[in-house]
């Protein structure tokens, strides 16, 4: 199995080193609190198991949480609250019966567990951790995902798509009063709340089949990637009220197209 390395930057990507912790293969996913010095990820060890790892000093050093370590289902996605102490990871296969959401609010150290009988694709949660929200396959079709909700720092969870709509992408505002779900593959729309979830309108929209989303502190500003050719991008500035396209070219001259992941500032610089 080859070896992963990640990239660590501390001049705004001016220059980057290489990295990688010790017994750390496949990396699945990364995340890091407001300040940027305490990291979180999910990866594959030497034993053919899966840890998350934390590091509290930019990524310099690292240790394997007692909370979540050696899981025999793959661990493949974490998010983390704007001080780290709440972290939400999800472990999730095809393969397995049992895909499992697990929260933290200690930094790491210990998580409860929510069990979710289908595999789970996207986690989201607020600034404070108050608000979560995830993808989860709840039926016997692949293409079709619900979506589910907590408003209790991941202690509870309601379901709130059914299945008129399928949910492709998530993304929540700083303060957790803008959320959107996205639909994906034929189910045209997205379902937006603009007050902490607690009422949600589906608006038929050009991010209504998208992959990426990223959401600004506030809401206010958004930017969504197409799921199919030609890959195109929009942005919004009116909490997600409308979408006009972005001229991507001058900025992506020989890049992929198909875009994968999208990240917006949270402090709106």
């Amino acid at each position: 199995m080859a070896n992963v390395g990640l990239l660590r930057s501390t001049d705004f990507l001016e220059t980057a080193e290489p990295f990688k912790p010790d017994n750390c293969y496949s990396v699945y996913s990364i995340a890091c609190n407001g300040r940027g010095n305490l990291v979180a990820i999910v990866c594959k060890n030497n034993n053919n198991k899966y840890d998350l790892m934390l590091s509290g000093d930019y990524g310099k050093t690292w240790w394997v949480s007692n909370g979540l370590k050696d899981s025999t289902v793959p661990l493949m996605g974490v998010e983390m609250s704007h001080s780290g102490r709440y972290i939400v990871a999800y472990a999730s296969s095809p393969n397995y019966t049992v895909h499992e959401l697990y929260v933290s609010s200690d930094y790491g150290e210990t998580f409860s567990s929510e069990i979710f009988r289908g595999p789970i694709t996207k986690i989201a949660i607020s600034g404070d951790g108050k608000y979560m929200l995830c993808c989860c396959n709840r039926e016997s079709s692949s293409k079709l995902y619900y979506a589910y909700y907590s408003g209790d720092y991941g202690k509870t969870w309601t379901k709130i798509t059914d299945s008129s709509f399928s949910a492709r992408t998530l993304a929540i505002s700083y303060d957790g009063k803008y959320m959107v779900i996205e639909g994906g593959y034929s189910y045209s729309g997205a379902r937006i709340s603009a007050d902490y979830g607690k009422t949600w309108a589906l608006k038929h929209s050009v991010i209504g089949n998208s992959f990426a989303l990223g959401l600004s502190s506030d809401g206010k500003y958004a930017i969504a990637q197409e799921s199919s050719s030609p890959y195109r991008m929009f942005k919004s500035s009116d909490y997600l009220g409308s979408f006009t396209e972005i001229n991507t070219a001058p900025l992506t001259s020989g890049i992929r197209a198909n875009y994968r992941f999208i990240i917006m500032n949270k402090n709106r610089l």
